[in-house]
């Protein structure tokens, strides 16, 4: 790991010393981190609601691994509705892998005089499986194109899209974990392609077909072409929601 990665004031300012010494052993130990979640919602244009909370996949077999080393340092795990935090109206809200059951869950508490406003922050380290990911479908990130002291890997836009429209037709019908794999999958999509875009010379009908059009493009593995049929049909749903909405508001969301 290069010294140099750990120690940038940025880093510091970003991230609290208790969350940068998880990571800089992780790094140590080569562990494999995949964003999820939190900043990879963001860097594909949704944006997480706690800056700052980390959401990692991993190899199943490091889990453990990566378990004792946090445990090491003193962190307990807790309860995946402890990790929760109350939204407006007194209304606990939670992440999507929240209701997934797999995966560890700490809430690290930021150092006194920590540069962040909160009292914690949530690590989270699911099971790559979990998402029927593969190896090859992962890109390594620059070190300019994140703020973690760990060499950290993501993937493509697509990739992505096929994880939650996978996980989405394996959760059971009605489910938190369903109604959240959609809701994201959905919103992932509307801001990407319908209310994201630089876009302003197309028809909202003649954007409709451009984006089905960029589906057939995507790489699908053998015997998941319902994926593409749930992919048109959310664009169909948006479309015919945005339709519905006054004039000038573009994003539902």
């Amino acid at each position: 790991m290069s010294s140099s990665r750990a120690s940038t004031e940025f880093l510091k300012r970003t991230f609290p010393p208790s969350i940068l010494k998880i990571l800089e052993l992780l790094e140590d130990r080569k562990m494999v981190l995949i964003e999820w979640e939190t900043s990879l919602f963001n860097r594909h244009g949704y944006y997480p609601r706690v800056p700052g909370d980390l959401f990692f996949l991993t190899p199943d077999e490091q889990i453990e691994i990566i378990d004792d080393i946090i445990l090491s340092l003193g962190h307990c795990k807790v309860r995946a509705e402890e990790g929760w935090y109350i939204g407006i109206g007194g209304v606990a809200r939670a992440y999507t892998s929240d209701f997934s059951k797999v995966g560890s869950r700490y809430e690290i508490d930021c150092d006194p005089g920590s540069p962040v406003s909160y009292r914690s922050l949530t690590l989270v380290i699911l099971p790559l499986s979990w998402t029927g990911i593969d190896r090859n479908e992962l890109i390594q990130l620059e070190e300019s194109e994140t703020n973690l002291p760990c060499t950290v890997w993501t993937m493509t836009f697509p990739s992505l899209c096929m994880a939650l429209g996978r996980m989405y037709e394996d959760a059971e019908f009605g489910t938190s974990l369903g109604q959240g794999l959609l809701d994201d999958l959905t919103r992932l999509i509307g801001k990407k392609f319908l209310w994201g875009a630089n876009d302003e010379g197309i028809s909202e009908m003649r954007k409709a077909d451009v984006v089905i059009r960029q589906f057939d493009s995507w790489t699908y593995r053998s015997g998941e072409g319902k994926l593409k049929e749930l992919f048109v049909q959310m664009v169909i749903t948006l479309q015919r929601r945005y339709f519905r909405w006054d004039a000038g508001i573009r994003d539902p969301y």
